[in-house]
């Protein structure tokens, strides 16, 4: 008797998270009050040649900060919009796109980058600025507008090729 009803309360715990999941809305973009509208916190990112960069590389344009791991599967949903929406943007230089590995090594990133023919700019953060982001998983993308304000946080995988990535890059370049 014990045995079944542990059994009954232990599917109806998956059962639960399972459907919590599928509740999850695919790039829902946040309007978390503690973050927009913020100044963008102090960071020093490393490229793949160990420089560390920090904000005021990126100062005066727009900037797209998405964070990622080659272990995540949903960044690996949403990388290949990323590097279409990365070549889109390079020649036009409007906005500043930098990834950052979360949890992730640059080795890991280089071979996931190799093998795709991935070429957009990746980073490690090595003064934990997730942290200071108030990072809550991967993949999670801030818009932060040329005076260092994050205008959006978005949670989850987006599509940066659909009209609603569009609009949201529309919206950050009309802070210019």
């Amino acid at each position: 008797m014990k045995t079944s009803k542990a059994l009954i309360l232990g599917v109806l715990i998956v059962a639960a998270v399972v459907v919590l999941q599928l509740g999850k809305k695919k790039g829902q973009v946040a309007n978390i009050n503690m973050v927009e509208g913020t100044t963008v916190p102090a960071f020093t990112f490393t490229d793949s040649g160990g420089k560390a960069v920090t904000y005021d590389a990126f100062k005066g344009k727009p900037l797209i900060i998405n964070f990622w791991a080659t272990w995540c599967p949903s960044c690996k949903d949403e990388i290949p919009s990323l590097q279409s929406f990365y070549n889109d943007e390079k020649s036009g230089q409007n906005v500043n796109i930098v990834t950052v590995l979360f949890r992730d090594d640059m080795s890991s990133a280089q071979s996931f980058m190799k093998k795709h023919k991935y070429d957009f700019p990746v980073y490690t953060d090595s003064s934990g600025a997730a942290r200071s982001f108030g990072l809550t998983g991967v993949p999670e993308t801030y818009l932060i507008d040329k005076n260092g304000i994050v205008v959006r946080r978005i949670l989850g995988p987006l599509d940066w090729q659909t009209s609603s990535g569009k609009e949201l890059l529309s919206e950050l370049l009309s802070r210019i």
